[in-house]
């Protein structure tokens, strides 16, 4: 995951979350959470699959960024990019077909549905945006820090629970 810090900030078309070089729109949920948390300074965290080429407009919750392409490499069907966010350092992973040019320094998009926020100061994490969220829970225990996210429809109830148990023996058994 590439992390990158960020302060949020009120324009005029709501908040963004600001970086050198990058505004990120926050959604209004995202925001209200953050403002009752007192929180405004977070390190945000984009996972290198989530970025795509383009958008074909279907697609509002994909965020347009600004990449200088630094190193371009083909791994199959996918090109593993070094590039740069603003002053951020960042990997991106981004499907392609076996004949396609390397890809180059430009605009690419990235699933804010997949956005990750953490508190700047506690490093815990203060959002995730993903579908079909049960819980959010975190556990710590001798500075290790454990995010159990549980889909609910996908494991079902019971195997939630057993999961849950299972976590937390193993992070008592860390201790």
């Amino acid at each position: 995951m590439n992390f990158i810090d960020g302060v949020c900030t009120e324009h005029t078309t709501g908040y963004t979350l600001a970086g050198y070089g990058f505004n990120i729109p926050l959604t209004q949920a995202q925001t209200q959470h953050l403002q009752n948390k007192g929180i405004t300074k977070v390190t945000m965290g984009l996972r290198p699959e989530n970025f795509v080429m383009a958008n074909d407009g279907q697609k509002p919750h994909l965020i347009p960024l600004q990449l200088q392409v630094n190193v371009s490499e083909y791994v199959g069907s996918r090109q593993y990019l070094a590039a740069q966010l603003g002053d951020a350092l960042i990997s991106v992973s981004i499907e392609t077909a076996p004949d396609a040019d390397k890809l180059t320094s430009g605009t690419y998009y990235f699933d804010s549905t997949q956005l990750y926020l953490f508190d700047r100061q506690t490093g815990q994490v203060v959002w995730q945006f993903l579908k079909g969220i049960a819980s959010n829970n975190t556990i710590e225990k001798s500075g290790f820090v454990r995010n159990l996210i549980f889909y609910q429809p996908f494991w079902g109830e019971n195997n939630m629970k057993k999961l849950l148990l299972s976590c937390i023996v193993g992070v008592a058994v860390l201790a």
